[in-house]
Order: C-alpha cells, then structure tokens, then sequence
C-alpha cells in the first residue's frame, strides 16, 4: 500500500492542495463514509431493539394498570361512601368561573368509567345545582360561550328528570364592563339560556346575577308558566344602569321568595291572593325612569298575607284610595322613597304588630319638621322593633324622641342624612335606669353631629358602656341601658378626635372592647 503523503499542513488554512495531496483527502473522505455506514447500520439495529423493548414494556405496564385496578383500594369502597367523595369533587365556583361544567364535577365523573356513571347519576345531591357562568373576562381574554352551552347540555341530560336549582353567574368586573359590547355579551348568555330553558319545569330556585335581557327572558318563562316548581327567584342585574322595565304576573305563581335588584320589575297581582310568598324585594334602580308607585306597596299587604320581608323603591304617590291595613306576618320592611313621595298618609293606615327590623331611606325627599308618622306606626303597631334604620327621614327632635319612646326593645339604631342635634344626644343618656329610653340598645349609628359638643356624646357613651358581650351572653344580666357595644358618630368635628383620644374613661372604653369610630 503506497505511502500517504501528509496533509495535516493544509488542515485549517487556505492553502491550496497538491495532486498528491488531494488524492490523500479523496481517500480519507472515502474510507469515512464506509466507516459511519456500518455505523449507522448498527444504531437501526439497536434502534428496533429498543423499539421492540419499549413496546414490550408498554404491554407490560398497561398489564400491570389493568390488574391493579383491579386490586385497587377504591374499588372495594361501598358506593354509599364513593358518592360521599364525589361530593366533595364539586367545584367552587368562587375560585375559577372559567372552567366549563364538562371539565369539572359532576360531569368529569361521569367520563372516568361507566361504573363511577351509574354511581354519580345515582347520588342526587351532585345534581341538586347547575351552575352557569361567565366564560370570559378582561383579565383571561375571550372564549366561547357555546362550550357552557354545550356543558349546561351535557349536564342536564345526565342529571335526569330530577328537580335542581341554576346557579346564574354572569356578573362582570367593571373593567369587563366595556370589553365586550353589550349586545355581544347579551347574545352569548342567552345562548346559554337556550340550551336549558327546555328543563325550566325542572327548576326549583334561580339565584345569582345576569344581565338585563337574560333577567327579561326568565321572567318571560315565569310569565308563560313554565317554571311550575319554582320556589325562589333571587337576580341582580349585571351591567350599567339603564331604563330597564318588566312586569312580573304574580297570580300563577307559587313562589316563596322573588327578588331582582337593578332593573324595575311591576308585579302583577290580577287580584290574586299569594299564600306561599315570604319574601319579596324589587329595588329597582334609583336612575331608572320607571319605579313602582304606593299603590304596589298597598297590594303587597294586600295579596300577600303571609308575606315575612319586604323590600320596595318607590317614585310615585298612591293613585287609588288609601284602605286601613294590618299585615299580622310581615316582620322585615325596607322602603326606598324617591323625588317627592311622602309615605306619611300611608303609614298612617298601616299597622305592623310583628315587625322587627325596618328600613326607611328618603332619596331627595323633601318633607322637613313636624312628620310623626313613623312614631304612630310603631306606637300602632306594638311591635317589638330590634332594628330602625332611616336616611334622609327629616323630622323634628320632638318626633324623633317619639321614635324612640315607640321602640324600647331597639337593639340596633341608625341614621344617615340627618341632622342630629344635641337634644337626641341628651335624650338617649341614660340618667335613670327605670326611665331609660332603649335600654336594649346595642349598635348607634348617627350622621350630621355637627352640632353636638363632644361633651354630650361622651355623657351618653360612658352612661350606656357597661362593658363587652359576647353574642351568647344573657343581656338581662345587665342593668337597663347598659348594653352598648358599637357607636359611630360621623362628623367634620376635629375636637371628637382630639377629645376622644385625652379621655382617660373613653380610651379605657375601647380598650374594654368599645368599638367607637366615625370621626
């Protein structure tokens, strides 16, 4: 074999090759490629080696899957406790509302074996609540409501014939608010609406928020009776207030509770008496143009005699005659008065006798002194009132201590937009404890103290503190008066703040438990 001649001078350089030295290289190259051949053709035998290794251990641990699932712990548990643990796999809707029903329990379930199918389709509390849900948002980006359409589908055919609530979460963050036009929005939850309506003879309770058109399109299947097992309809609307209008026909309806905030909703009595009703509560909006007169409340008391609560937005005077009333169930009372409308004369026809929490907010009211037509309904109605709450409610100081005078078992007292003087101040200082005047009040709440000195606020605070309660303790155990365990006082007064933290007696107060603040 002829001698090579050496071309290690020419690796790395430019140097152009001899002849001889170019015949070296070609010789290289070629012995090169015979040498990574047979390489290469041992790798792809070592490779379908591996291959086949690998498809065998594949069969093996598929094998091996198999028979421990048949071993498996789980699989010896009585349904009755494997339905326990499927109810715990529900999700909680608080932390994610973007995952769609068919990616979560109950439906997951169902897919993991037609075993766990029959047991979840046999355990009724996982079917007890559809809940259907915003898609998407400002922070997560858009998706599709048809995959919560097809979900809620899903759902509802698994669940069988049995009764269920909806759960109705479609409340938007403010920064979604302008994300999506409205219309966008409105179509794709009705959508979702059309895919379980079909089952609205199967709802038992609506609860939750949704925009105006879905809320609108609900009340359309209570209006046309396709809701026969409904019991509680409870809606906020979702979206920016606007003048939006529904009437709601009551006579067919077997409801116990109605309640829609946001949107101004006429019930339609038609002279039918409502039985079941205890609670009823349409707020309406305070910028909506249409709001329900005094003549709704009056049939309210009317056709709902077993009504519990009651809560109402009111922007007009009563356009029929005024009839004498006395409602023997009703024990949970809120009433918002818009623009000009003074509930005074029909106060004055009303009497409560089991009222125990009442609310009363006059929004841009305009009646100012004498008004004793809130302390002739209590002093009426004998009722044992714990909680009064009133805005914007102005009346005299000779009224307001009439107020007082008619709800001695007050356990709770609060008053915004009024203008609180020191005369009620004085009048709820305790100076003899068989004279006091609510001397079961726990919580004072008062707006406006402007012109109340501090020293008048301090008498009262000291005179009524008798130290901390716990919410079992026995409050007969302590003298007339001496229950206070809250008290704000909202004012622009610097010297309470000042006053306040020298009060060697004060300061000992809040650091008894007293919880002062407002100032």
């Amino acid at each position: 074999m002829a001698k090579r001649t050496s071309i290690r001078h020419l690796l790395n350089t430019t140097r152009v090759p001899t002849a001889a030295e170019a015949d070296t290289v070609r010789q290289i190259i070629e012995e090169s490629y015979g040498e990574l051949s047979k390489l290469r053709n041992q790798v792809d035998a070592f490779r379908n080696k591996l291959s086949n290794l690998l498809a065998k251990c594949e069969l093996l641990e598929k094998r091996i899957e198999v028979h421990e699932a048949i071993v498996a712990p789980i699989r010896r548990l009585p349904q009755e406790v494997l339905s326990e643990i499927f109810l715990h796999c529900l999700p909680s809707r608080d932390n994610d509302l973007n995952i769609f029903p068919f990616k979560e329990a109950p439906l997951l379930l169902c897919r993991v074996c037609s075993y766990w199918r029959v047991i979840a389709r046999r355990t009724p509390p996982l079917w007890s609540t559809l809940t259907i849900s915003n898609p998407y948002s400002y922070y997560e980006g858009r998706a599709s409501f048809s995959g919560e359409a097809m979900g809620a589908t899903k759902w509802i055919s698994e669940s069988g014939s049995r009764p269920f609530s909806v759960q109705v979460e479609f409340a938007r963050l403010d920064e979604d608010l302008g994300y999506y036009a409205d219309n966008e929005y409105e179509n794709g939850v009705n959508g979702v609406l059309s895919a379980i309506e079909n089952s609205s003879h199967l709802w038992t309770s609506v609860i939750g928020d949704a925009p105006h058109g879905a809320i609108s399109r609900l009340i359309a299947l209570m209006n046309s009776g396709k809701t026969p097992l409904l019991q509680k309809f409870d809606l906020t609307r979702d979206g920016h207030a606007e003048n939006y209008f529904d009437t709601l026909k009551m006579s067919d309806l077997s409801m116990r509770v109605i309640s829609i905030h946001g949107m101004t909703v006429v019930p339609d009595f038609d002279g039918a008496t409502l039985l079941n009703i205890h609670t009823l509560c349409l707020t309406g909006s305070q910028w909506s143009y249409h709001s329900l007169s005094m003549d709704i409340f009056w049939e309210c008391m009317t056709y709902c005699p077993n009504l519990q609560s009651l809560t109402l937005r009111i922007g007009k005077e009563c356009q029929t005659p005024i009839h004498i009333v006395e409602h023997s169930h009703l024990e949970v009372c809120t009433l918002y008065f818009m623009g000009d409308v003074d509930p005074g004369p029909s106060l004055d026809r009303l009497s409560l006798p089991m009222l125990s929490k009442l609310a009363i907010f006059m929004e841009h009211g305009s009646q100012v002194g004498h008004w004793p037509h809130l302390a002739e309904l209590l002093d009426r109605s004998r009722s044992q009132v714990t909680h009064l709450r009133i805005s914007g409610l102005h009346m005299s100081d000779h009224n307001f201590g009439q107020v007082l005078q008619s709800a001695p078992h007050l356990v709770s007292l609060r008053v915004h937009e009024f203008l609180t003087t020191e005369e009620i101040i004085k009048a709820l200082t305790v100076k003899e404890q068989s004279k006091c005047l609510c001397p079961r009040l726990e919580t004072i709440y008062f707006s406006g103290c402007e012109g109340v000195a501090w020293q008048s606020v301090r008498d009262m605070i000291l005179s009524r503190w008798g130290g901390l309660l716990a919410k079992d303790d026995d409050r007969s155990n302590r003298h007339p008066g001496m229950v206070l365990q809250e008290i704000v006082i909202h004012t622009r007064d610097r010297e309470y703040r000042t006053m306040a933290a020298v009060d060697a007696d004060i300061q000992q107060c809040i650091r008894d438990g007293l919880e002062l603040s407002g100032f």
